[in-house]
């Protein structure tokens, strides 16, 4: 109470109770870094954040199952990947085709200015 016979701070339960619904660890973060620590090794430093990710969610679902065994395999994953290899193959012609052109055109322009 204060002098008047008020009650005196009013919201402190409000902060009390706020203080004490937060975390005071970081043990979940810091998990996640050392996975990503630990998948980032010198040869897959050039991976896309898709593939990081999705790396790390198959070792979570292995962790989960216990060995890569014990995960079942649905029909729905089986044509995930069938359309992820095809989803791939299509990127593998294109990428082989706007190379070749790219050749095309560098030996064009060379064969130009040495003529």
């Amino acid at each position: 109470m204060d002098g008047t016979g008020g009650a005196m701070f009013l919201n402190l339960s409000f902060l009390a109770k706020a203080c004490l619904t937060i975390s005071h660890g970081n043990a979940v973060a810091e998990r996640g870094f050392s996975v990503n620590a630990a998948l980032l090794t010198k040869v897959r430093l050039s991976l896309e954040e898709t593939t990081i990710w999705a790396v790390g969610v198959v070792k979570e679902a292995i962790r989960l199952y216990g060995t890569p065994t014990s995960v079942p395999v649905t029909q729905s994953m089986i044509n995930a990947v069938r359309q992820a290899h095809s989803q791939y193959l299509s990127y593998r012609c294109t990428w082989r085709l706007k190379n070749r052109k790219l050749q095309q055109k560098t030996s064009a322009e060379r064969s130009s200015t040495t003529s």
